[in-house]
């Protein structure tokens, strides 16, 4: 690090270097062959969202390694559950009503949030 390198330009550079390579090594080793693996709208988002990659990064502190196989099991884990297209009208009503899974506004894309309570001490009717 240079004398003219402040701190914080060092580790806004690390943090481009580190996505840049989470990037394309998703890339190379995971999507290449495997088209039907993951929602193409989450390998495009991670293309072009540095936050979100950013996020993965953060939850497996800036171990790129351990950070692929988290991208790798949550994008399998969100296409299996068809996350980008869920909506209120694809939930069913009774969640809803016990609380289970509420709407909580939307995000920064515009896209509604939906949250989860886990396990919620109800039967199902």
């Amino acid at each position: 690090m240079s004398t003219t390198t402040t701190i914080a330009e060092y580790q806004a550079q690390n943090k481009a270097k580190l996505i840049s390579e989470v990037r394309r090594r998703f890339e190379a080793e995971y999507v290449t062959d495997k088209s039907d693996k993951y929602d193409s709208r989450d390998v495009e988002r991670l293309q072009q969202d540095d936050n979100w990659v950013e996020s993965y990064l953060a939850w497996r502190h800036n171990v790129v390694d351990e950070t692929l196989k988290m991208l790798d099991e949550s994008f399998q884990w969100r296409k299996e559950m068809a996350v980008n297209d869920l909506t209120e009208v694809s939930i069913p009503r009774w969640l809803l009503e016990i609380g289970g899974i509420y709407l909580h506004g939307y995000d920064k894309r515009r896209q509604q949030v939906i949250l989860d309570q886990g396990e919620v001490p109800y039967k199902r009717p």
